[in-house]
C-alpha cells in the first residue's frame, strides 16, 4: 500500500508541474485564451504525465521490493 502511494504521489508530483509548464508556456493559446480555459486539453497534459509516472514508478518499487526480499530471505537461509 505504501508503494502504491508513493507513486500516486510521485505521479500527481509530475502531473502538477508539467501542467504548470504548459500553463506558463502558452505561447498559442492552447490551454487559455481571453478568459477561457481549455479543460480537456490541460487535464489530458497532466493525465498523460500521471499515468505512466505513477505505474513504472509503482512497478519499478514492487521489483526493487521483491529484490530485496529475495535477497535477505538467501542471506537468512545461510
Amino acid at each position: 500500500l505504501r508503494k502504491l502511494l508513493a507513486s500516486i504521489f510521485l505521479g500527481l508530483l509530475v502531473a502538477a508541474l508539467m501542467m504548470y509548464v504548459a500553463w506558463q508556456h502558452n505561447s498559442q493559446c492552447e490551454i487559455y485564451c481571453e478568459g477561457s480555459v481549455n479543460w480537456l486539453y490541460w487535464l489530458s497534459i497532466g493525465f498523460s504525465w500521471f499515468l505512466p509516472v505513477s505505474i513504472s514508478t509503482f512497478l519499478f518499487a514492487s521489483l526493487i521490493g521483491k529484490i530485496v526480499r529475495k535477497r535477505s530471505k538467501n542471506e537468512s537461509a545461510t
